[in-house]
């Protein structure tokens, strides 16, 4: 996210600046697994539902292209209280945000 808004600040071409955006959202999807940071920062670059789907589909594939998907991925979600795969915390993730309008 530093980078993001260091290349911000420093004028980087905007294609520079949007693939940190993306690293920053990917990092906190799916490496946080936090929705809240996930949504705040698609909100405050501008991120539509459509790219926020298509970039946690592509960070999905690249995940279990480099994992065994034996369920070694789970982690304890506060929202649910259950421990989820990455691909059920994206569900989740994008189920929540189809009832809050985004």
């Amino acid at each position: 996210m530093r980078a993001a808004i260091v290349a911000e600040t420093l004028r980087r071409p905007q294609a520079e600046v949007r693939h940190l955006q993306e690293l920053a959202l990917k990092q906190m999807a799916c490496k946080y697994r936090n929705a809240i940071g996930t949504r705040k920062l698609a909100q405050r670059w501008a991120f539509s539902r459509a790219d926020v789907e298509d970039l946690l589909a592509t960070a999905l594939e690249e995940h279990e292209a480099r994992t065994d998907k034996t369920g070694s991925d789970r982690c304890y979600d506060t929202a649910t209280g259950k421990y989820l795969t990455l691909r059920e915390w994206i569900g989740q993730f994008l189920s929540t945000g189809k009832r809050h309008g985004g």
